[in-house]
């Protein structure tokens, strides 16, 4: 999602920007910047804006053919959204 945030003096270290939602709870949202491996957690009250965002559905992990005949291995764990 895109996300534009209510102070920028407040929170310097986020910036509008593209992330993906992880959780909410208790007026808290926690973010993932897609930009790095960055987490944030987020007071519900400085997120001015959140808009879907296109993204690219397609992860880059290996077919099964490049696994057996290319020795590639296999992309496993936590893929985000972006």
């Amino acid at each position: 999602m895109m996300y534009r945030f209510q102070n920028q003096n407040a929170a310097p270290h986020l910036s509008d920007g593209k992330y993906v939602t992880l959780g909410r709870s208790d007026g808290i949202t926690y973010l993932q910047s897609c930009q790095g491996l960055s987490f944030h957690s987020v007071p519900d009250f400085q997120v001015v804006d959140a808009q879907y965002a296109k993204h690219n559905t397609k992860i880059d992990a290996p077919s099964i053919w490049d696994m057996i005949v290319n020795w590639k291995g296999p992309v496993v764990g936590y893929q985000p959204d972006c």
